[in-house]
């Protein structure tokens, strides 16, 4: 009668809330996976398969397993016929053609349009035999949970071989998924929350089920290559090459399903009532009904998702490897060792299904199904805690989003995100809550201000950013200013790699002359040689500026909401001026090719760069920045291979007033210190 208790405890309980609106969970329980395999053919490849696949079979942390005995399911699946080919149509002959080829020509191309139409049917009937197995096979497998869900259900109440149940597995289950809270109001009431966890672990019960379609052999798999570019050659006249057996071993197809178990409440009263027995119920007459209406018991199933997977086990063949030998000589060595290296192909057959398709159905899934996304409700501010870690798989540096809980005009509640935060310690949580377990510790990266109750969920992302903006040269030097583009990747926590760019335009109507070393070209035996005045004092130029580096920094967020961030930065690039070639003057223009002299007036140094950026998170994801830096360049040069040794050399610069502004002052090198003023964006 205990059980019956618990049962009419929870309905009570929870028919209080059956007016009550939609309600955002803030609590995290671990999703139940159960695990099912099957296979369409009883082969010695398929059954090894079988097996590797349960050995290989292991869950994300944030999941429990309950294992369930059952048997494989044995899927009654027609053979497919092979899938048809078309062949590629004949190259009509050209003008020249002999009246024998002509004939030829016309006699294939009348058996590539019979051939077509046959294909067109063919392939008509091919789909949709593919249809109906795919139907069948899902029939299949539904007609077997049908009659073995109840096995999920006996097992989650400790069924035994007499029909005797009790909630120990329940309750084992809802000890280890209940967090400190649930203690806590456990502890302070007379019902019992660790049964009503044990419901609602029943209810986020998912059903795994892999089963083995086909497994080929490569020897197979290369035969239909071959038969497929039979086919498609047909009418090409061509001779037949079989392709090159590069690989021996097995492919395997695997169709996996998800499906959820529907376990409600009506249906929790209505399996006390039906199927539940224990060791006092020594009613002869009551055992027998209950364990008559177990045999015909029906427990339903929501199908989710279906999956396509692949697995091989392979080695490379020693045609592959002579092959090699011949294309690649120099590794011949290698090669030849590779071949005594390989192993008997029995051998590489064992490795066939080593495949963890469980994992691969449970991490496609972990943004589209409720259940299984983390989830946490603030514990304290300041530092930021919350009572989740190692048992649901967190770890450190991961960023999560905070969100209020809001409720609109109906009644229901409603998440509005209010800003980010980074996990700076996991706790080791993985043991049974006691109400004063660890917490993982956060740090909120900007937003509004935290208060407990708030909701914690993870919120991948925030790895790079973006940022236009515009900069100043504080001492007048206009040639780093301009418009800016900025981006950078985070490493960990708070390290970033980034890049940064400056481009700007400029012209100038009273320029005071550019000169260099002499300039030599040679030309058709012709050796030119030309003054050091690269551009006349006076002339009118133009061009454009900018400067680009690398860069390397640390986010430091100040303040408990972590709204300001300051990041010390050092880098390295390059600056550059780009001239317009009309400057130069006309005996060079008429003599230098328009490369050479467009290289001639590119002008590059090397740069060292230290900042300090200062933001401010207006939002969790856009933040205003202010950056002072200090640039240090080193002397301008150019790529052109015109000098007196023939290699790049340094330029001088006139002094001019009105060029100043423009940094041309400081082609010798110089330091400058521009400032950076514009908006970042986090993704």
């Amino acid at each position: 009668m205990k059980f019956k208790s618990l049962i009419i405890a929870v309905l009570t309980f929870k028919s209080c809330l059956l007016f009550s609106q939609e309600t955002v969970s803030t609590t995290f329980l671990r999703p139940t996976i159960v695990t099912f395999y099957g296979l369409s053919e009883n082969g010695k490849f398929q059954n090894i398969a079988l097996q590797n696949l349960k050995k290989n079979n292991s869950l994300l942390p944030r999941f429990d397993e309950l294992k369930v005995d059952h048997q494989k399911i044995k899927l009654s699946l027609g053979k497919l016929p092979l899938k048809p080919v078309m062949p590629i149509k004949p190259v009509k002959p050209d003008s020249t053609a002999s009246k024998e080829e002509l004939t030829k020509y016309n006699k294939q191309l009348k058996m590539f349009n019979n051939d077509k139409f046959k294909y067109q049917t063919d392939k008509s009937k091919y789909d949709n035999a593919v249809r109906k197995r795919n139907k069948e096979r899902k029939d299949q497998i539904n007609q077997y949970l049908k009659l073995n869900a109840k096995n999920i259900i006996g097992t989650w109440f400790s069924r035994d071989s007499l029909g005797n149940m009790d909630t120990h597995e329940w309750v084992d289950r809802a000890h280890y998924a209940a967090s400190d809270e649930d203690v806590n109001v456990a502890n302070n009431s007379t019902l019992s929350r660790i049964s009503l966890i044990g419901e609602e672990l029943m209810k986020k019960t998912y059903i795994c089920i892999h089963t083995i379609d086909e497994i080929t052999s490569y020897k197979d798999y290369y035969d239909n290559v071959d038969r497929e570019n039979r086919i498609k050659n047909k009418y090409l006249n061509k001779e037949f090459i079989p392709v090159l057996r590069e690989k021996e071993g097995l492919k395997l197809k695997d169709v996996s399903y998800l499906y959820k178990v529907t376990f409600n409440d009506s249906m929790l009263l209505d399996f006390y009532s039906n199927y539940w027995l224990d060791a006092s119920n020594t009613n002869s007459q009551e055992r027998s009904d209950k364990l008559a209406k177990w045999e015909d018991a029906i427990f339903p199933t929501q199908y989710l998702r279906e999956y396509n997977y692949t697995s091989q086990s392979f080695q490379y063949t020693k045609e592959y490897y002579e092959k090699k030998i011949v294309e690649d000589p120099t590794n011949k060595i290698k090669y030849q060792n590779k071949i005594r290296q390989l192993k008997p192909l029995e051998s590489i057959h064992q490795h066939i299904g080593r495949a963890n398709f469980t994992s691969s159905i449970l991490n496609a899934n972990l943004k589209k199904i409720e259940d299984f996304k983390l989830k946490a409700s603030i514990y304290s501010t300041y530092p930021i805690t919350a009572k989740i870690g190692t048992k649901e798989g967190v770890r450190k540096h991961e960023r999560w989003g905070i969100y209020e809980i809001h409720v609109d005009i109906h009644g229901n509640q409603k998440k509005k995100k209010t800003g980010y935060a980074r996990i700076k310690k996991v706790a080791k949580n993985d043991t049974i809550a006691t109400g004063n377990s660890e917490a993982s510790i956060f740090r909120q990266h900007g937003g509004k201000e935290s208060y407990s109750g708030m909701l914690l969920e993870p919120k991948h992302g925030g790895v790079f950013g973006i940022g236009i903006g515009q900069s100043f040269g504080l001492d007048g030097d206009q040639s780093l200013g301009g418009f800016t583009f900025d981006m950078d990747l985070r490493l960990f926590s708070s390290w970033k790699i980034g890049f940064n760019t400056v481009s700007n335009n400029f012209s100038i109507t009273d320029f005071g002359g550019l000169n260099r070393d002499s300039i030599f070209y040679s030309s058709d035996s012709i050796d030119y040689a030309f003054g050091g005045n690269l551009i006349a004092n006076g002339s009118s130029v133009s061009g454009s500026t900018g400067f680009f580096n690398f860069n390397f920094g640390h986010e430091f967020c100040i303040g408990d909401r972590g709204n300001l961030v300051i990041e010390p930065k050092i880098g390295t690039g390059f600056a550059k001026y780009v001239f317009d070639t009309n400057a130069a003057p006309d005996t060079m223009q008429n003599v230098i090719p328009s490369s050479s002299l467009n290289n001639l007036y590119k002008l590059r140094s090397k740069v060292s760069v230290l900042s300090l950026e200062i933001g401010y998170h207006i939002h969790p994801n856009i933040v205003v920045s202010l950056k002072p830096m200090r640039v240090k360049r080193d002397v301008y040069t150019t790529n052109a291979t015109m000098g007196n040794e023939n290699s790049p050399t340094n330029y001088r610069n006139v002094n001019a007033s009105d060029s100043e502004s423009w940094g041309l002052s400081k082609l010798s090198g110089s330091t400058s210190y521009p400032i950076y003023f514009g908006v970042k964006f986090k993704l």
